[in-house]
């Protein structure tokens, strides 16, 4: 239900440009554009130790944006973006456990919308850019298996919504490529999951920041 509820609330809002710019299209005032590059943990989401570590590794970053232009400032855009993101998991905690354990995790992944403002300022065609947006979508922790002492436990981890900004700022050169530093953050988000052993089954639930940097490179395609 909650992530049905918050679907609803961002798919109409992330897909504002689109709609609007329909009849806008023969004058040009709209933009499309793919981008890909690296995902950094920052902060708890970073960490592997403490109740908020999320022993997240350095991962990759993929989506599109399209931006409506806004006659009356020069210069600023309406801009929404599908996201998806992937994040490794650190295994090394296993190193402080005193029992032989064998680890198979999977990764983080994410599916986000975004809509916000973006601006860019500067002569010709290499332009500075800034831009910042909230966002939307759904969260995934990791799945996986744990082998100790002859026995194995099987995490199952549910999709949870997210809500959260995005904001930084870029370069654009040639009016085609680009390239964005952006810090994305989560307010309080949950996590839930199943874990099973010897038949029986353990609900886990409770919360875990997120929040990493982005450095990705784009592509004008429109």
């Amino acid at each position: 239900m909650h992530t049905l509820r918050w679907a609803r609330l961002g798919i109409p809002v992330a897909l504002l440009p689109f709609l609007l710019g329909l009849p806008a299209h023969a004058q040009g005032r709209w933009s499309a554009g793919v981008f890909g590059g690296a995902g950094v943990p920052v902060g708890d989401f970073a960490d592997d130790v403490g109740e908020s570590a999320g022993l997240a590794t350095a991962g990759f970053v993929f989506g599109s944006d399209l931006a409506m232009r806004i006659p009356a400032v020069s210069g600023l855009d309406w801009l929404s973006t599908i996201q998806g993101v992937s994040f490794g998991v650190d295994e090394g905690f296993l190193q402080d456990i005193p029992v032989a354990a064998e680890v198979d995790l999977g990764r983080y992944w994410g599916a986000l919308l975004m809509s916000g403002l973006r601006y860019e300022i500067g002569p010709g065609p290499t332009r500075v850019r800034f831009a910042g947006q909230l966002v939307v979508g759904v969260m995934r922790a990791p799945n996986g298996t744990v082998t100790a002492v002859g026995e194995e436990f099987e995490l199952e981890s549910f999709w949870e919504p997210v809500k959260g900004i995005s904001g930084g700022l870029g370069l654009v050169v040639g009016d085609r490529v680009s390239v964005d530093a952006r810090y994305e953050t989560f307010f309080n988000p949950e996590v839930r999951g199943e874990l099973r052993y010897q038949g029986a089954v353990e609900e886990l639930e409770g919360e875990q920041p997120m929040s990493w940097l982005r450095v990705t490179v784009g592509l004008r395609v429109w």
